[in-house]
Formats: structure tokens, C-alpha cells, sequence
């Protein structure tokens, strides 16, 4: 991972926004020291290893698992000292650091977090020689209650925009009676008047600063690409008009391409168009001109940054979790929207499905909403649709 001087300095001094991490800042004297050095034996271990897959050889892993290690190695220092431990090395850190640090994850964090800094903890301990160190201790002594490190496989409740959406959670949606007069304001809100609500906001955003302007209807392109196919955050920020569209009947169908810098694990994939809408958003788009190389700047330096610029724009117009209409809700709708076109039937989760689990038909379409959601395990599919 490239890290100019100005941005490495940034990161240097960067700890968790944590009781762990106000300790961390604290610290004087012969601890601060310590931990220092501990801290640059870590920055060494990462710029040689922090690119390399654990167990792959000669396998490179995405630019944000690099970045995500990054972070980790800084949340870990903090975190030993915050326990009381006293660790000068890297390769000190024992089994008694992996159970207490596992069991003060478990009392912060939910299930995903826990099992990824279980992982990140065994990466840093594979770099120092000692990989089976943390597998060697039994699940029962690692955490108070085992089972808080699964995470379900099938969601228990509706998380898409269209099962939580109500009016009065979305601030900007006062005068959309004044400009659409055939906009849905009730319960009944669909799925298809997602592209109505979205076109409004970008409207709203035309009379504003050209600046401002220019942020906004980049994040609505944003969500309407998390609408269309179903893209994460990062995915849809690196999307390139230009370059990943691929309208073709005869030669392979048509289908956009999702890059591997913003893609999970970097893996790139083809998200294939079942609908007419689709395509004709998509032909839209390449008419844009400001955003036809890529929807993010050109100019950004920080992916982190254009990112938080969004997530405070969605916040704005009122898609928080708060609210439970996040930009990742429209993602839970366009997976239940897939299963639905090519199963025939409603997702499980809506209780609403008379198709047979476990049958050819809940397989297939099951495998290809893991597929086009960017995800290798059939069974993921369950966490979106139920």
C-alpha cells in the first residue's frame, strides 16, 4: 500500500476514537516509549507482509483488507496497553494477550467485528512465526460465550429500504407533493419508486452551488448504482462509465464490470442486466460527461474521504441506520428484487414465499444473488433475502 509522507505522518499518529485509544494518548514516559517501539516493529512488519495473502503464496489481497490491517495494528497496541499489558515486542505477545484482548472485543463489538479482529490478530501473529497460537487456545477459554463470533447465516428481519421506509424519516421529502404529483408518500411505498425519490434529490441538489451541486449528484449516482446492481459503497465510487459498461445481446449478454480496487477481497466481477430499466439508466449515464472516467473525483487522493463525504450526504437526506435506510438497505432490496426475477417467487424473508426451500429453483437463484452481490457463498445469499 502507497502511503505519501503527509498521509503516513497522518496515520503514524493515529489511535482508536476509544477509551483504549484516550489511554493510548496518554501515555508518558518509559510506556510511551515502549509502546513506541512496538508500534514501529509493527509499521516494518506491515509494509513487508501488510499486501500479502496469509496463506497463498505470491497472492496479493485488496487495498482495503491492506488498509484495514493498518488500522488494526494501531487498535492493537492501544488496546494491550488499555488491558495493563506491557508488551515491548511483537513477538512477546502470548496467549494470555489473544484471551484478554478476544474478551474485551466481545464485550464492544458484534459478531463480524469480533471475527475480524480475530483474524487481523492471527495475520499480525503469522508475520512474527507463530500462526497456530491463537488456534491452539480452545473457543471456550478465548471468549465468556463461544458462540458470540458466529454470525447467522439467514437474516431474521426484513432489512431492505422498502420494509422500513416511512415518510417522516427522510427530511427532504416536504416538497416532493409540490413537484411529483404521482409520488407515493404512504406504507405502499415499492421498489420501483426508488428512481422517483432519487431523481427528486438531484433535483433539489440543481439549484444549489456548483460545488455542492457537483458532490451531490455524484452520491445520487452512487445510490442509484447500489439500486440498479446492487454495488457497495466503495464499488460504486470506483464504477467507470467509460469503461465497465458492456451492452451486448449477441456476444455474452450485457453486463457491467465491477473493479477489484473498491470490490471485497478485490475480486472483480460481472453484474449481469436482467431489465430494460437498467440499460437505459446505463446509457443515460454515459451521456454525463463529469463522471464518465470514474463517479469519484479524479482529484481524490483519500477513497476514505470521498466516502465519508457521501455517508454524510445520506445522512442528510435522512438514509442512516438510524433510520434503518442506509445505502446498504437498497442492497438488501435489489438482492430480494433478484431472487424474486428469477425465482418467481417473493424473498424468504418477506413470509410471503410458497417456493419449496432447498429446491432447484431456490438454489439457483439463491447462487446467483450471492454472485451478483460480489460474494463466493451461496449460503451469504440468506443474510439479504432470509
Amino acid at each position: 500500500m502507497k502511503i505519501n509522507k503527509k498521509r503516513k505522518k497522518d496515520v503514524v499518529g493515529w489511535t482508536p476514537n476509544s477509551e483504549a485509544g484516550e489511554y493510548y494518548k496518554n501515555l508518558k514516559g518509559g510506556k510511551k516509549r515502549r509502546a513506541g517501539h512496538v508500534l514501529k516493529e509493527l509499521h516494518a512488519l506491515h509494509k513487508q507482509y501488510g499486501k500479502m495473502h496469509l496463506t497463498k503464496v505470491g497472492k496479493k489481497v485488496g487495498d482495503k483488507t491492506c488498509t484495514d490491517r493498518w488500522y488494526f495494528i494501531h487498535h492493537l497496541v492501544a488496546q494491550l496497553y488499555y488491558l495493563g499489558f506491557r508488551v515491548e515486542k511483537v513477538n512477546n505477545i502470548k496467549q494470555k494477550h489473544c484471551i484478554a484482548l478476544c474478551r474485551y472485543w466481545e464485550s464492544l463489538y458484534q459478531a463480524a467485528n469480533i471475527s475480524n479482529n480475530k483474524t487481523y490478530l492471527r495475520t499480525v501473529l503469522h508475520w512474527v512465526g507463530k500462526a497456530e497460537m491463537l488456534d491452539q487456545i480452545p473457543m471456550d477459554v478465548l471468549f465468556e460465550d463461544p458462540k458470540c463470533i458466529y454470525r447467522p447465516l439467514k437474516t431474521t428481519t426484513d432489512k431492505s429500504f422498502t420494509a422500513n421506509y416511512r415518510s417522516e424519516l427522510l427530511p427532504l421529502l416536504g416538497d416532493i407533493k409540490k413537484d411529483i404529483a404521482s409520488f407515493k408518500y404512504d406504507e405502499s411505498f415499492t421498489l420501483c419508486d426508488v428512481p422517483d425519490l432519487l431523481d427528486h434529490f438531484e433535483g433539489r441538489a440543481s439549484i444549489k452551488k456548483q460545488y455542492e451541486y457537483e458532490k451531490e449528484r455524484r452520491s445520487i449516482i452512487m445510490l442509484k448504482l447500489i439500486y440498479w446492481f446492487g454495488l457497495r459503497t466503495a464499488e460504486a465510487a470506483f464504477f467507470s462509465p467509460k469503461n465497465d459498461i458492456h451492452i451486448d445481446a449477441e456476444k455474452g449478454g450485457s453486463y457491467i464490470v465491477v473493479r477489484k480496487q473498491g470490490a471485497k477481497g478485490g475480486r472483480s466481477r460481472r453484474v449481469y442486466l436482467h431489465k430494460s430499466e437498467q440499460v437505459e439508466f446505463l446509457q443515460e449515464l454515459k451521456t454525463r460527461m463529469y463522471c464518465k472516467d470514474r463517479i469519484m473525483h479524479k482529484d481524490v487522493k483519500k477513497t476514505d474521504s470521498f466516502i465519508r463525504s457521501f455517508n454524510r450526504y445520506c445522512e442528510h437526506i435522512g438514509l442512516s441506520k438510524e433510520n434503518k435506510l442506509n445505502p446498504h438497505s437498497i442492497r438488501h432490496m435489489y438482492a430480494q428484487g433478484v431472487y424474486a426475477d428469477y425465482s418467481g417467487r417473493t424473498a424468504p424473508i418477506k413470509k410471503l414465499s410458497s417456493l419449496k426451500k432447498g429446491s432447484k429453483v431456490d438454489k439457483f437463484a439463491k447462487r446467483f444473488v450471492a454472485e451478483q452481490l460480489g460474494h463466493n457463498r451461496p449460503s451469504v445469499a440468506g443474510a439479504y433475502i432470509g
